[in-house]
């Protein structure tokens, strides 16, 4: 029996342009986890300079704060609620279609659907 990956991009868009998707929440989640920015960016591969205007374009999209600085540049960062809430929604709302994608994954005599690789690595606290 031959074995199928099941692989899914999701992402919100507004007037045409991405809104929300995988890469800006993954941005989030290593913001969070990470307590910075910089090294946010560093992880991902990204400047500084892209991941702050990433952030920012998305933060002007949504009229609202995802990010907050603790005291100063130097001390970090974190989430506000809002972005918390903004990624915690999408990573739900991401892995229920995925659940539903795969629930109803063709059903074939010669082959059997898998879940894909879900990128969701686990940044460690610096």
């Amino acid at each position: 029996m031959l074995t199928a990956r099941m692989h899914l991009k999701l992402w919100l868009e507004h007037d045409d342009a991405m809104l929300l998707g995988q890469g800006p929440v993954e941005l989030l989640y290593r913001i969070d986890s990470m307590g910075s920015l910089k090294k946010a960016a560093e992880s991902l591969n990204m400047s500084y300079r892209a991941a702050w205007g990433r952030i920012k374009r998305l933060e002007e999209a949504l009229g609202i704060a995802l990010v907050v600085t603790a005291g100063s540049r130097r001390e970090g960062c974190t989430l506000s609620p809002e972005g918390r809430m903004a990624m915690e929604a999408f990573r739900q709302w991401e892995e229920a279609v995925r659940t539903f994608a795969l629930s109803h994954a063709p059903t074939l005599p010669f082959l059997r659907v898998s879940a894909g690789a879900v990128k969701t690595p686990k940044a460690e606290k610096a």
